[in-house]
């Protein structure tokens, strides 16, 4: 009976043992994983927010999350460990927002020296304004979190009003130069310089303050000016070629050896047609200058020629009508002064030899007709001739004139 008893309480207490341990798995079982759940769905928050901006922090984080999650998918795991990975997961957040905030600190300082570095040169007062921010900027270096945030975020927001400024001033600059260059343009270009007029009204019509705007129509009047100019130059080379075409028909027959140099010349530019504009302005020059310098020079030697022509006339008739050949002297020397003085344009060598032409024709009539050395010199002289080499009893409107063998400005 004893013994029954005894082994019915050695039962009863192996019992409560196994109760108290089955009671303790229980315990195990229920660990409390709120806070763990909290902690692992704020990072992933975190980390989705910072995956783009900062890929590297955003890489470590995840694999912090990733950790904790095998514990809180552990149906085993003691409360234990789970308090230990929830202080584990919001102390990697937190370090991990310091690394955020160092390396955000860091870029902004960067960025905004790699932008100053472009605009020391043009914008002086700008660049003052920006580097005195990155210098206070950098004296708090080292400083708690929430100090680095606040000058991240004015080191940002003073950098983009910077751009603002400099793309205000870039889309400023480009209007007056298009407004410069269409005054230059108007009378001779008439279709480009309208063009022109409207990219500047439209370009004008804006009122955003945007950078990404200002810039936008900064470069559309940029590479419009540059567009026209193109146009321009085109049409400069053509009208080049044109001009000197037009006075190679003048000259094929009297001055072949000029003529063949210039269409020689002519050749040469024409093989440059469709380069770019800086080669089409440049070809234009030298044809423009080159054709003047030819024009200078057959001027020079038809006056030569007109002259020779007049002096030998003159030897003819010295002794029969020294009167008539007395007044020819004097328009001779005349032309000859016209000729010697480098201030006088080809338009003025030209009309000295249609003059000195016109001289010995009425020489002629003079001699022929028999009228006094006095007739012949009032005759000769009271003659006004247009830069056509014809002559007018009187000018008819304002101009320049040979009177008396003498240049004359009509006003």
């Amino acid at each position: 009976m004893r013994t029954i008893i005894s082994n019915m309480r050695t039962a009863r207490m192996a019992m409560m043992f196994i109760l108290a341990m089955l009671t303790t798995l229980t315990v195990q079982a229920a660990a409390d994983k709120t806070a763990l759940d909290a902690a692992v769905s704020e990072a992933e928050t975190y980390n989705s927010s910072i995956l783009e901006s900062n890929p590297k922090q955003a890489e470590v984080l995840t694999m912090l999350i990733n950790s904790c999650k095998t514990v809180l998918n552990d149906a085993d795991a003691t409360q234990e460990d789970v308090d230990f990975a929830t202080k584990f997961m919001n102390e990697s957040v937190n370090q991990c927002k310091i690394a955020v905030a160092q390396a955000n600190y860091a870029a902004a300082i960067s960025e905004a020296e790699e932008y100053l570095a472009t605009i020391k040169e043009n914008y002086p007062a700008q660049a003052e304004k920006l580097n005195n921010l990155i210098n206070n900027a950098k004296s708090m270096e080292g400083t708690s979190m929430e100090v680095l945030e606040f000058v991240t975020q004015v080191v940002t927001e003073g950098l983009q009003q910077i751009k603002i400024e400099v793309a205000q001033a870039d889309y400023a600059a480009a209007i007056a130069k298009a407004e410069e260059y269409l005054a230059t343009i108007q009378e001779k270009h008439p279709e480009q310089a309208e063009k022109l007029t409207n990219l500047i009204n439209n370009a004008k019509a804006i009122e955003s303050t945007s950078v990404d705007v200002l810039e936008f129509f900064t470069q559309v009047v940029t590479e419009g000016i540059k567009q026209m100019q193109l146009e321009i130059a085109q049409a400069d080379f053509a009208a080049a070629i044109a001009d000197a075409e037009a006075y190679l028909a003048t000259i094929q027959e009297t001055h072949p050896e000029q003529a063949q140099n210039l269409t020689n010349v002519i050749n040469n530019a024409k093989s440059m047609e469709g380069t770019s504009m800086e080669v089409l302005e440049f070809v234009t020059q030298v044809l423009t200058e080159g054709l003047q310098q030819m024009k200078m020079e057959i001027a020079h030697a038809d006056l030569a020629a007109a002259i020779a022509d007049g002096e030998a006339y003159m030897t003819t008739i010295q002794e029969s009508n020294p009167s008539v050949a007395e007044v020819m002297q004097m328009f001779i020397n005349a032309a000859k002064q016209v000729q010697a003085d480098d201030s006088y344009t080809q338009a003025d060598l030209e009309f000295a030899t249609a003059f000195m032409k016109e001289l010995v024709v009425q020489a002629k009539e003079a001699v022929t007709t028999g009228v006094s050395a006095a007739r012949a010199a009032t005759s000769l002289a009271a003659k006004y001739y247009d830069l056509q080499g014809r002559r007018l009893s009187q000018p008819s409107r304002a101009g320049v004139y040979i009177n008396n063998g003498v240049k004359t400005v009509i006003k």
